[in-house]
């Protein structure tokens, strides 16, 4: 498993952010199974041809994920309430790459 720790750079602030065991374990918790997460992260069904995202569960993730980061660089531990207004600044589409694509490569590693 890879554990490096990433970073969101918004308002020219840098949030650190890490994929690793501890947030695997919080979204198993959270959803079962991380396979119920990613049918979590999508609405419904038919919506996957639009892309429409659960933003809940996004900003649930990426929390899980930027407060990880958080506690291994010693900053502040975000809300859910504060990591939604960043991530309506960084934009929801990247932000969905990002925690579908760091959970990928925290499962599988990096050429999954």
């Amino acid at each position: 498993m890879i554990e490096k720790v990433e970073y969101l750079e918004i308002d020219r602030v840098k949030y650190p952010y890490i994929c690793s065991l501890n947030v695997l374990e919080k979204i198993q918790d959270k959803y079962g199974r991380l396979s119920n997460w990613e049918k979590a992260m999508v609405l419904k069904e038919e919506d996957e041809e639009t892309g429409e995202i659960s933003i809940s569960d996004l900003r649930t993730t990426l929390t899980f994920m930027l407060n990880e980061g958080a506690e291994v660089e010693e900053k502040e531990i975000l809300t859910e309430g504060q990591v939604g207004r960043l991530l309506y600044k960084y934009g929801i589409q990247k932000a969905y790459s990002i925690a579908k694509d760091q959970i990928t490569i925290c499962i599988y590693g990096k050429n999954a």
